[in-house]
């Protein structure tokens, strides 16, 4: 149906399209190497062999329909079937609200088309609800809102599509208390979350990070996730990384496929190990079998411990001392040093580096 219309639209007002520009367009739309594209093929190979591809190619291509049921169909129960479960699996999840919105609304109307009854609308309304994240299902129930218009009294929505409408003036809010405290000019784009304008941690993972992040959220920068994981155990960047992040989203729009570990979907359970051992890789400094070096022990004054140096060092012959760091005024030198992870990171670290770190 949506191809017919495509040629009614496309014949409107210019010049109207040969039949056998759309037996071949028609067969464009298989992917390469499918059941559906190789019988188009085979009808095609057919047709030229009897010298009908020019003079017919309606009716070869009404044939190869009627052709194409033997090979590949779906019955009313299976397709209702797997409608309602794709229904009942859909999670917004760390999708922004547009796109869940749009998702429930297009299962919905795979309902109709397919013959299932629709559930009424107080029903719709918890069903919404229920695949909200939490977030706005609290703010949105415990605030009325002016959805029928700002010059109207606000109060609270009744059925799924002003929950929509409401979610949209919860952003708009957030949006603006985020920009009345920017320093800087930024993109203003309706988004789901505004992240936490705090600073992340400095020097990697462990107690002190937990430390810093005692009372705030803990927000990836990469994501966005609030509370489940720091930017270095990142799933979705290791999804991304391998190139599987596309697939695993296109299976959650189709089926509403998510990580039974942390229920977001353009991942699989093994990205949250593999983000880690990424982590872990970028940060060895030997490889494997091979020692770590370590630089000597320095004592308080940032002299060389003289232990084991050999005979030669007592007599002052033997291996020159390291040379003090001098730290400019004003500046404290950063007691991570080569292993700092904000220099590693970002490039740049508050504290003074000597320039061999």
């Amino acid at each position: 149906m949506l191809f017919e219309t495509m040629i009614e639209t496309w014949s409107i007002g210019g010049k109207k399209p040969r039949p056998i520009d759309i037996l071949h367009m028609y067969g464009k739309g298989f992917p390469l190497g499918s059941t559906r594209h190789r019988v188009f093929n085979n009808h095609v190979r057919i047709a030229m062999r009897a010298k009908r591809i020019n003079n017919e190619p309606l009716a070869i291509l009404q044939e190869f329909n009627d052709d194409l049921r033997t090979y590949i169909w779906e019955t009313v129960l299976q397709k209702q079937t797997r409608i309602e479960a794709q229904f009942e699996a859909l999670q917004q999840g760390a999708l922004k609200h547009a796109d869940f919105r749009i998702l429930f609304e297009v299962k919905l109307q795979d309902m109709r088309e397919s013959g299932i009854e629709i559930p009424r609308e107080d029903t719709l309304y918890r069903k919404y609800l229920g695949k909200m994240n939490s977030d706005y299902r609290v703010h949105l129930l415990s605030n009325d809102w002016r959805i029928d218009g700002p010059d109207k009294p606000a109060r609270k929505p009744m059925t799924y599509r002003e929950i929509g409408r409401a979610v949209a003036l919860l952003l708009e809010e957030r949006q603006d208390i985020h920009a009345s405290n920017m320093s800087s000019d930024q993109l203003m784009a309706l988004n789901d979350k505004v992240v936490s304008q705090a600073k992340q941690p400095d020097h990697g993972g462990g107690a002190a990070n937990a430390n810093k992040q005692k009372g705030e959220a803990i927000v990836c920068s990469y994501c966005h996730v609030a509370d489940d994981h720091f930017v270095q155990g990142c799933p979705r960047k290791a999804a991304e990384v391998r190139g599987e992040y596309d697939n695993l989203m296109a299976r959650y729009r189709a089926s509403g496929l998510v990580c039974p570990i942390c229920k977001t979907p353009g991942h699989e359970p093994k990205h949250h190990m593999q983000a880690l051992n990424d982590y872990r890789d970028s940060h060895q400094t030997a490889g494997p079998g091979k020692a770590k070096t370590q630089q000597p022990p320095k004592n308080h004054k940032g002299q060389e411990n003289q232990k084991g140096r050999g005979k030669g060092s007592k007599s002052g012959k033997g291996a020159p001392a390291e040379a003090p760091c001098v730290v400019p005024p004003g500046f404290v030198r950063c007691k991570w040093g080569k292993k700092c992870f904000a220099a590693s990171r970002d490039g740049k670290c508050t504290d003074y580096h000597p320039p061999d770190e």
